[in-house]
């Protein structure tokens, strides 16, 4: 028979009960699994762990901690059962409602609570402003900078408190990195790209632009900061939109189509090629392998970044992804002349004919190649006689 106490009045006499809203998130608890039940959202346990809420008459009501079975992956069969005692940590506390749920597995250590108290509000940051932080995360193209910095807002912290401050990571952009460093979660990294900025990392920044109404802000690691040059760069951006908004759709690619690409990215299992789509399509390396009849292993060896290849379209999927298969590198092709060169080759056919009309002349006057002799008007004849005369030869015929 179970020992867990009863629903209802608390003896004052046993100590005082644990209350729902003094519970934090992690907080370990023991207690015994006294419901189960298989619903339409998965299987759920319910333990009693001890921990009670306020009712009416000054009475106290206990809260069962709810375990979401089918999320605590790895669980051994007939861990959770009926009267057996379990070790459960506290993962969600609705004091509104009155619920609590636990989980069996331990949470990962929570970072403290920052003091937003602290924090330098968005709409005070100025243009090349310094600022020092840490990388909190790094993606292919960017990289996200903890400086300090937050806005208003009110959202309430992990303990009920309310946060009067939220902390704002700042915009650090690819193209605002020196050309001799990378991001860590870059896929292509040139030669000389020697740095590396990977997360943990403490750097110095400098604001770049701010927006306070959406929140957000943009630094850089080029102390020159000016108005002129974000003109510049908002211009050059403009730019590469409106070309971007230029392209072809990839539905408007042909099947069977062949173009000729440049290669943007490498990676271990082919080419992604820009073919100029509003998509860049993928050279599987089956494909490579195929056409070129071996095996090979290492891609950049075949091609590098920026090289140009012929590629043949295979169609676009559902999802708008574009598939192309090999054909040849550019390099291997013998490259058609220009309009030029079509010129000088035409210049040059039209010459030669020339020369032979020239010298077949020549030859037949050699070898005595005319019917007739040519005319000659003489010191006291015309050319109307001679004519005359010429033609007295058909008459006898």
């Amino acid at each position: 028979m179970s020992s867990v106490p009863a629903v209802g009045q608390w003896n004052a006499k046993r100590e005082p009960p644990r209350l729902l809203e003094n519970l934090e998130v992690g907080e370990r608890l023991k207690g015994v699994v006294v419901t189960e039940l298989d619903g339409t959202s998965g299987k759920k346990a319910w333990v009693r762990v001890g921990v009670m809420r306020r009712a009416k008459g000054g009475k106290f009501a206990h809260v069962d901690g709810m375990i979401r079975l089918n999320k605590e992956k790895g669980l051994k069969p007939k861990k959770v059962a009926i009267d057996k005692p379990v070790t459960v940590y506290v993962s969600k506390v609705i004091e509104a409602e009155g619920r609590l749920e636990v989980s069996l597995r331990a949470p990962k250590a929570l970072a403290p609570i920052l003091d937003t108290s602290t924090l330098k509000p968005l709409a005070d940051l100025k243009r090349g402003e310094e600022l020092t932080g840490v990388v909190k995360t790094v993606t292919q193209f960017a990289a996200f900078v903890q400086c300090g910095v937050g806005r208003p807002t009110r959202r309430k912290r992990r303990d009920g408190k309310p946060m009067v401050m939220e902390e704002v990571d700042g915009f650090l952009g690819k193209d605002d990195i020196p050309e001799d460093t990378a991001l860590s979660a870059q896929l292509v990294k040139t030669q000389h790209q020697t740095n590396t900025i990977s997360e943990g990392d403490r750097v110095k920044v400098f604001v770049k632009d701010t927006f306070p109404g959406n929140g957000r802000f943009h630094v850089t690691l080029d102390p020159h900061v000016s108005v002129e040059d974000l003109r510049r760069m908002k211009n050059a951006v403009q730019k590469k939109k409106s070309r971007f908004a230029r392209r072809k759709e990839t539905g408007d690619l042909m099947e069977g189509e062949e173009i000729l690409g440049s290669i943007v990215r490498v990676l271990e299992f082919g080419f992604f090629v820009d073919v100029g789509a509003k998509a860049n399509g993928l050279v599987h390396i089956s494909s490579i392998s195929e056409k070129e009849n071996r095996y090979l292993d290492n891609l950049n060896e075949f091609a590098s970044v920026g090289e140009k290849m012929y590629v043949r379209v295979n169609g676009v999927d559902e999802e708008g992804r574009l598939s192309l298969a090999y054909v040849a590198r550019e390099k291997d092709r013998p490259k058609p002349p220009n309009r030029r060169e079509r010129r000088r080759a035409a210049r040059g056919d039209e010459g030669a004919a020339e020369n032979k009309g020239t010298q077949a002349e020549e030859e037949d006057d050699k070898d005595g190649g005319f019917l007739f002799e040519p005319f000659s008007t003489g010191s006291g004849g015309s050319v109307d006689d001679d004519e005359e005369a010429d033609f007295d030869i058909f008459e006898d015929m």
